[in-house]
């Protein structure tokens, strides 16, 4: 899978999606494919205000991540799970290089998983193979995505935090199949985006432009 990664046309290796409208319980935000060489590649998540989570996985080279107070050198075969906004840095050194790839997802399920998948474990971890398959393969479906509508980026995102809830937690979140009616999957998002809003009534003009 991986392989398949690095054969990816420049121009279909990043993914940005416009922003949700309002709240929703899982969605992917973006997702990329990137090798950097030398090149300056430094964010700092106390700068990033608007809440959302990170997937990244080191494919080759190095990069280093100040989490608090502790530096992690992100080896090959490593995942960097982060929640933003956040105390951290991660970046990449002078002369080195970093191969890897992230998905950023936001929602009230995601950042629910991601704050006990930090508690319980820190913010790196080495997932099993048929994870790291699993997740290269969902980065090449997002990235080749045709049919972005809010439903199949809620189902993509839950099938994210399905898998590392199993691969970090040992438990399973209900499966999500993007074989059900259409009818079924918008009023499941009108129910999410219902539950998950929060300050002035909702408005059905809203709600019917974020369907």
């Amino acid at each position: 899978m991986l392989s398949d990664l690095r054969n990816l046309s420049v121009d279909a290796r990043q993914l940005v999606l416009p922003k949700p409208s309002l709240p929703t319980a899982a969605t992917v935000n973006s997702a990329a494919y990137e090798h950097h060489k030398g090149e300056s590649y430094d964010w700092s998540g106390i700068k990033r205000r608007i809440p959302f989570a990170l997937l990244q996985h080191t494919i080759s080279g190095r990069g280093y991540l100040r989490y608090e107070n502790s530096q992690i050198k992100l080896i090959p075969g490593t995942t960097m799970l982060l929640q933003f906004p956040h105390d951290n840095r991660y970046w990449l050194a002078e002369g080195d290089e970093w191969e890897f790839f992230w998905i950023a997802l936001s929602g009230s399920e995601v950042i629910g998983l991601w704050k006990r998948l930090l508690l319980k474990a820190g913010p790196v971890h080495r997932l099993g193979q048929e994870y790291v398959d699993a997740l290269s393969t969902k980065l090449i479906e997002i990235l080749h995505l045709q049919d972005i509508r809010p439903h199949r980026l809620a189902y993509e995102a839950k099938s994210i935090c399905s898998l590392l809830s199993k691969a970090l937690l040992g438990e399973h979140l209900p499966e999500f199949s993007r074989h059900q009616p259409q009818l079924d999957a918008d009023l499941q998002l009108a129910i999410d985006l219902l539950l998950n809003h929060e300050g002035s009534a909702l408005q059905v003009g809203d709600l019917a432009k974020s369907l």
